[in-house]
């Protein structure tokens, strides 16, 4: 892969990898027009630990240089399976540049031409079949109808087989609540004083590693430390927070996030199978106070998750991301989405154009 990174610097100058000028990242990064969650170090760095416990991941993350001035980042990532490789952005589909404010729209347009030109290029390279971009309207910005445009102009497949599930976040508790889907509103306000809640947002060794336990022990799983270790420090970074519940004193359910000034989004979390019902909903309460702490932190959005509109799609989204595909997963999968559903204000469709050629 190092062969491949000099060729990309050789060919195009412009740019650098994030991963040896982290400090431009991120410059960049505190003076985007918006903020994504994607651009996120911390959680750019959290997925390559985590997806390279199962695969070969390589950070190519780059920086877009203008005059020598950093003005646009992307996050890119290379996986490796067997002798195959795939371009993504972290297991995800390839998003558009995140640029500074106030840049002119003709100079974003070139860079995003230089954009393309490299994605292709390393499709070259590696014998990359196709390659797959999201776009989507929730940033409400001028880059997504530029990529777009010069994405339909150069390639002719594209396709709609997802909406992303967001919540704008509003400075009134109230306000939000009455986006919530009406069931949720009773179990909340009848169950929300039977727990004592807590917000984990600096060092504390002893939270933090009971969160760890109650994970393994509910899912069954163990991850590498590594991941745990870096998920501590976006905490104590103040990038991310843990939010618990007790009853009568006892852990019963943690949620994680990561955020940005502009979105946020749940990452983990681990829920006691004695209190997952309707008569012990700690899933919606967790929700409500993770929300409350948004509002508190005045975080624009937050990305509750993504809908797949059909069975198909539902299937190749558990097969990429290692999941068995089955009745049941399928079904798990489905009334996962109903209940971020439940959350949502608003819906934004995204359209998945494949370059193959």
């Amino acid at each position: 892969m190092l062969n491949l990174k000099n060729k990309i610097l050789k060919k195009f100058n412009f740019i650098k990898f994030r991963e040896t000028n982290i400090s431009f990242w991120e410059e960049v990064y505190e003076n985007l027009d918006y903020a994504g969650i994607d651009f996120l170090q911390h959680l750019i760095e959290y997925r390559k630990i985590y997806l390279n416990q199962k695969n070969q991941v390589y950070d190519f993350s780059l920086i877009f240089f203008n005059n020598n001035e950093p003005i646009a980042i992307i996050p890119l990532s290379i996986k490796k399976i067997k002798k195959k490789y795939s371009l993504e952005a972290f297991n995800n589909n390839l998003i558009c540049l995140g640029f500074l404010k106030d840049l002119p729209e003709k100079l974003k347009e070139k860079y995003l031409f230089y954009y393309l030109e490299i994605v292709k290029f390393i499709k070259k390279e590696l014998k990359i079949k196709k390659i797959t971009f999201n776009i989507t309207c929730v940033k409400n910005e001028s880059s997504n109808p530029l990529i777009l445009g010069q994405l339909i102009r150069n390639n002719k497949k594209f396709f709609f087989d997802e909406n992303q599930i967001y919540l704008k976040i509003k400075k009134n508790i109230e306000d939000i609540k009455k986006e919530f889907r009406k069931s949720y509103k009773p179990l909340i306000n009848s169950n929300i004083n039977k727990y004592e809640y807590g917000i984990l947002e600096e060092k504390n060794d002893g939270i933090w590693n009971e969160f760890r336990k109650f994970h393994e022990k509910i899912s069954g799983k163990k991850r590498k430390i590594s991941t745990w270790n870096q998920q501590y420090k976006a905490i104590t970074d103040k990038k991310a927070f843990l939010v618990y519940l007790k009853d009568k004193g006892e852990f019963v359910a943690f949620a994680y996030f990561f955020y940005t000034y502009d979105e946020c989004i749940y990452a983990s979390g681990a829920y006691s199978n004695e209190h997952k019902s309707e008569k012990k909903p700690v899933g919606h309460i967790i929700q409500f106070y993770a929300i409350m702490e948004m509002i508190k932190k005045n975080i624009k959005w937050y990305k509750i998750g993504v809908e797949k509109i059909s069975k198909k799609a539902i299937k190749k989204h558990l097969m990429t991301s290692g999941e068995p595909v089955n009745k049941l997963s399928v079904k798990k999968e489905e009334n996962i989405t109903l209940f971020k559903k439940g959350f949502s204000s608003n819906l934004f469709p995204v359209l998945s154009l494949e370059i193959d050629k």
